[in-house]
């Protein structure tokens, strides 16, 4: 399985409207693209709140190991509600 690849006119306008996301990533924008709809996900579902806002997570490592950003952001809830990081 390989990593997710966004268009580059997503990465572009990324690069534009999120400098510290990339930055954080790293300087790998196509990761940094995969952590922005990681977020995208966990807001959905946990009312606002994002990646930066939970407990860590091996997030490259499910990057590279080509997880969908969806599936990580289920796994990573699921992961947290198992640990009572969640509070649910």
């Amino acid at each position: 399985m390989s990593a997710t690849v966004y268009p580059v006119e997503v990465c572009d306008r990324m690069i534009a409207r999120y400098p510290d996301r990339i930055a954080d990533a790293g300087g790998d924008v196509q990761f940094a693209v995969w952590l922005l709809d990681v977020d995208r996900h966990l807001a959905r579902r946990l009312g606002g709140l994002g990646h930066r806002d939970m407990p860590d997570l091996c997030w490259a490592d499910a990057y590279e190991s080509g997880t969908s950003a969806r599936q990580a952001a289920l796994d990573a809830i699921c992961e947290w509600h198992d640990n009572g990081d969640l509070g649910l």
